[in-house]
């Protein structure tokens, strides 16, 4: 529990299992689809014999058994329902796939969400149960990865960006020469189509985007779909940074940019890479924050340390009082966060004692509300 963090691999490895567990305690971690497929193809990493492959790619899963993480949507659904003109949210609460409306006894709604699928493997991973085809997979994965010729993508984009330069010295110069290009010029409808092409959208899913443009009387690429557009602005910024040789054209960096397509759905946004570095400054709305991955894994040991000096007394009392609430410490960059994206701390806001029939009852109308969505789920899987 605790402000919505979004990690990279890098910064994943760089916390130890006990740094994890500490971190779990204060933050609410979403994990990009793309973390996990990078997770698995280290099963393939070059460097590593098979028997240590397994191990690093089961001791990286079992980072995230279990803790306080939810899996995001993948960006390209979400993409596509933003163009198709449903809602993404974009303020920092983090996009869940599924969701069933269900109705209790009383009447009372909620909304319950399954355990996402990737979890299964997950698990499979943290246990060192791999397939042949996880391992096969991860070798195509990264055998694909290996053919992203962003050499050739830079001359590509050399030849169709004008020739006359503006003077651009730093990635901010070129965000304010792309802002001006994408926002303010008419071409918008076509950057809509080219971004359609981007995300090979069926010829079907684009006729219904299209004619949504058109009856709709959409002038503006971001008003459309915000979210696409999102999107779209940060492979701008890509290219551009490419075109300047403000970025470099390594083919690792298309997964980087991948996670930085989920930063709308976080309140942190925290890794070590310098490419994250560059651009994260960029795309993070103002009432976000970037945490560089080595000032995490400090404050994460200051933590573990702070805490051991406590008593069984101590940590009984600020259970009570404190709950996930981290130690009071100005220069502690948890803290910090706590103090700008949660509620300001107040005597006894931590865990709630309750009686032994208190639990009881907490128990039996949790498992009810399970009893509910397990019938609905039976139900639509007869009609």
């Amino acid at each position: 529990m605790g402000p919505i963090l979004l990690l990279d691999k890098s910064s994943l490895q760089k916390l130890s299992k006990d740094e994890i567990w500490k971190l779990f305690k204060h933050y609410t971690l979403v994990i990009s689809p793309i973390l996990i497929l990078e997770i698995l193809a280290d099963l393939s990493k070059k460097g590593l014999d098979a028997d240590r492959a397994t191990k690093f790619v089961s001791s990286l899963a079992d980072k995230l058994c279990p803790g306080d993480c939810n899996i995001s949507s993948n960006f390209r659904n979400m993409a596509v329902g933003s163009l198709m003109g449903y809602s993404v949210p974009m303020t920092g609460q983090i996009v869940l796939d599924g969701g069933d409306i269900i109705e209790d006894e009383k009447g009372e709604k909620g909304v319950f969400f399954d355990e996402a699928p990737e979890w299964k493997y997950i698990r499979k991973w943290q246990r060192g149960d791999f397939t042949v085809d996880d391992v096969g997979f991860a070798k195509k994965w990264r055998s694909r990865i290996s053919l992203f010729d962003l050499e050739a993508h830079r001359e590509y984009l050399d030849k169709i960006l004008p020739s006359k330069r503006p003077k651009v010295s730093q990635m901010c110069d070129v965000a304010i020469l792309v802002d001006g290009l994408i926002e303010n010029s008419e071409d918008q409808y076509d950057k809509v189509l080219g971004f359609m092409q981007f995300l090979g959208i069926s010829a079907s899913i684009r006729q219904k985007i299209c004619w949504r443009w058109e009856m709709g009387g959409f002038k503006k690429f971001n008003i459309f779909a915000p979210y696409a557009f999102f999107c779209f602005r940060v492979q701008m910024l890509f290219n551009f940074g490419l075109h300047f040789r403000l970025l470099n054209t390594k083919a690792s960096n298309i997964i980087d940019l991948e996670y930085l397509l989920y930063a709308p759905f976080c309140m942190v946004f925290s890794s070590g890479d310098k490419f994250h570095k560059a651009l994260a400054p960029l795309i993070l709305r103002s009432d976000q924050s970037f945490v560089d991955d080595d000032v995490l894994k400090s404050d994460m040991i200051w933590l573990m340390r702070e805490c051991s000096y406590w008593s069984a007394a101590e940590r009984s009392s600020r259970a009570t009082h404190f709950g996930h609430y981290p130690p009071i410490c100005e220069d502690s960059i948890t803290y910090q966060l706590w103090k700008k994206y949660m509620l300001p701390w107040t005597p006894n806001s931590g865990n709630i004692k309750m009686s032994g029939k208190e639990k009881k009852k907490l128990v039996n109308d949790i498992l009810s509300k399970v009893k509910r969505w397990e019938d609905y789920k039976k139900q639509r899987v007869r009609k």
